[in-house]
């Protein structure tokens, strides 16, 4: 004869389905809340950032030296800069070239003129920026 064995607690299988039900929406729950609080950081966050935004520029051009002045000179284009926003290791250089807005053969071009620069790398066929799209904005606005 088997036998059916439930915590304590428990007097049959319907109370546990139960309970795991109660369970999962509460975790639910507590992802929604967090996910709004995080929003809510967020939002702050940027307003915090954006009255002390020339002084990060600053930092971070004066941080990268000769780098910053060398990617000025990689970019010649503003959808340029977009596009190394966009390189994350994610995206296809086709999409990218769609988001921002540029011809696939200039997006490639200047794709390797970045990677031989050092401003992008090829991770296993997928390209990614070596700065962050914030670090890219501070060098772009050239400190200010």
């Amino acid at each position: 004869m088997e036998q059916t064995f439930f915590p304590i607690g428990f007097a049959d299988k319907s109370a546990l389905v139960m309970q795991v039900s109660m369970d999962e929406s509460s975790v639910n729950n507590s992802n929604e809340e967090t996910a709004g609080l995080l929003r809510e950081i967020r939002d702050l966050l940027r307003i915090v950032a954006g009255a002390h935004r020339r002084e990060y520029n600053r930092a971070v051009v004066e941080a990268l030296g000769k780098k910053a002045e060398s990617l000025r000179e990689l970019v010649k284009a503003d959808n340029q800069w977009e596009v190394l926003k966009r390189m994350d290791g994610e995206r296809a250089q086709a999409d990218i070239a769609r988001e921002v807005g540029i011809d696939q053969a200039v997006l490639s071009r200047f794709t390797k003129r970045a990677e031989e620069s050092g401003f992008v790398v090829n991770e296993n066929g997928k390209r990614r920026a070596t700065l962050s799209p914030i670090e890219i904005d501070a060098v772009r606005d050239g400190g200010k």
